[in-house]
């Protein structure tokens, strides 16, 4: 079984130098087995084309929040009912929420 596992960083994580305001690391990851991560980037890049006409599209959270970039249209009067109604998370959770497989912890 071949399996992939990708990780971000997001805040501070220099020991040296911590921001008072934002005193926060955070290491998150997502494992994916082979077949599942086919499946995944399949239905992303769907995702990325119906929303922003392309699937070379790179999510960066900040860009999102703020509504910069390709995600100006979530700022849109026509997309701000879109994104009320089912957000890109929502989206991404009811696309593959039935499809993601707990991985049995042992203890």
């Amino acid at each position: 079984m071949d399996f992939t596992l990708y990780l971000d960083e997001s805040g501070d994580h220099g020991l040296n130098r911590i921001d008072p305001s934002f005193p926060v690391f955070v290491l998150c990851g997502v494992l994916f087995h082979e077949k599942g991560y086919a499946l995944f980037n399949e239905q992303f890049n769907t995702l990325k084309v119906h929303f922003f006409n392309s699937n070379e599209l790179i999510f960066h959270s900040r860009e999102i929040r703020k509504c910069e970039k390709e995600f100006r249209i979530l700022a849109d009067e026509r997309t701000k009912l879109i994104k009320k109604q089912k957000s890109l998370t929502g989206y991404l959770l009811n696309s593959f929420a039935d499809r993601v497989t707990p991985i049995p912890r042992r203890i």
